[in-house]
């Protein structure tokens, strides 16, 4: 239910919400056909491979894009990303699903993909705009294979850029056990670093 109405999640039936791909040759998912790299593997599996980007099923319910803005450090101006909201689907002991647990995600550039197609739409200068392409590309009410970065913390120093003014926000590397249910906060929203996104496939 999204304000009050009944939704469905196209390719949402039979999905394994606690899936985690951290395998460039993973066969669970078919990966995106878009022009290999010179590591001779497509963007979406090289990024996987370099960076070591962990994938995981989420819900992208619309296209609500938020800001977020970033301190400056060492004499660096600030910054305001764009956000995407996705959710996490948390389960009982028996795979079943209970609750959605909102993932507010921030890409410096997110990178966005289509499973076992050749979509291939990348934000820049940290924005998406409703005339970008990446925008127009979202699909609203679909399951996703949410990409992040396992360095979070670095990520952020790396670009002098800081979220330390904020409180009840976790962005930190302990958001990836977060997201897995390894380590349990129901306390902060969490705030990922992303730059993979797949659209999974509906039929």
């Amino acid at each position: 239910m999204v304000n009050g109405q009944l939704v469905t999640v196209a390719g949402s039936a039979n999905v394994d919400w606690n899936m985690v791909i951290s395998d460039p040759n993973d066969t669970r998912i078919d990966w995106p056909k878009t022009k290999p790299r010179d590591t001779g593997l497509p963007e979406a599996q090289d990024n996987v491979s370099e960076f070591g980007i962990v994938l995981h099923p989420m819900v992208f319910l619309d296209k609500r894009v938020g800001e977020l803005k970033l301190d400056g450090l060492n004499g660096y101006a600030s910054r305001t990303p764009s956000i995407l909201p996705f959710y996490k689907i948390e389960t009982d002991a028996a795979g079943n699903p209970v609750l959605a647990r909102m993932i507010l995600t921030i890409g410096m550039n997110y990178n966005l993909f289509e499973e076992g197609g050749t979509l291939d739409e990348q934000s820049f200068n940290d924005q998406i705009l409703e005339n970008y392409y990446i925008y127009q590309a979202l699909q609203e009410n679909v399951v996703y294979y949410v990409g992040i970065s396992p360095i979070q913390t670095e990520g952020y120093k790396k670009l002098s850029q800081s979220i330390d003014g904020y409180q009840g926000i976790l962005a930190g590397d302990e958001i990836q056990e977060v997201i897995m249910g390894l380590v349990k906060n129901n306390n902060d929203m969490v705030l990922a670093r992303v730059n993979l996104l797949i659209i999974k496939k509906t039929n």
